[in-house]
């Protein structure tokens, strides 16, 4: 079975890719990586690649909100490189949200909107929740929600392919780049990563 539309947002990776698999398994090789700093499977590679260049260009973030966490790929990467971090998990799927409370539950694990989870945040999480398949409307929607919890930096992901909207739309003062070599980037292709310091105001909402 190949990678299914995301309840949530609709989205379909393109290539598409086998699904994860989601269960026990999938939560004990978590727990090995975080905890016992196992060799980390092909699924985790693109989290990896990027929190070792982010620990480079940033001070670890003591609090980080993951907006649409979906199968929990960034907690194992973000836990091992900034191990004291508080880690909150945000996602519409109830199942995913469910389970990790049950198996993983000295994290944080909020069902729903971004506006339920308790902040402040020093660094914000967007990889691969703001695609071109969603509509405006709701992209902004997401955006302003991230906005209110004020984190200090916010690291974005986006298909380098698209040409719909793009986070520059809502946010200012990128300071780093980062382009994914395609041996790193794991089950997502064609991803580019942004860094952004949140300094400047949102630009005005399109008409």
């Amino acid at each position: 079975m190949l990678s299914p539309e995301c309840p949530a947002c609709g989205y379909s990776p393109e290539p598409a890719y086998d699904p994860a698999p989601f269960g026990d398994l999938w939560i004990r090789r978590m727990r090995d990586i975080i905890y016992k700093n196992a060799s980390k499977s092909w699924w985790f590679t693109q989290p990896t690649y990027v929190c070792k260049w982010l620990s480079g260009i940033i001070k670890a973030p003591r609090t980080v909100l993951d907006v649409g966490c979906g199968y929990g790929r960034w907690l194992p990467a973000m836990m091992s490189t900034f191990p004291k971090t508080v880690y909150t998990g945000v996602d519409r799927i109830a199942e995913h949200i469910s389970q990790y409370k049950e198996k993983m539950p000295e994290f944080n694990w909020v069902l729903g909107d971004v506006s339920l989870a308790d902040g402040p945040f020093d660094l914000a999480l967007i990889m691969g929740t703001l695609n071109p398949k969603m509509e405006y409307a709701k992209q902004d929607k997401l955006m302003r929600a991230v906005l209110a919890k004020n984190p200090k930096q916010i690291l974005v992901s986006f298909d380098r392919n698209s040409t719909g909207i793009l986070p520059d739309e809502w946010l200012g003062n990128k300071i780093a780049t980062l382009e994914i070599p395609k041996d790193e980037q794991g089950p997502m292709q064609n991803v580019v990563v942004w860094l952004y310091h949140q300094h400047r105001q949102r630009r005005q909402s399109r008409q």
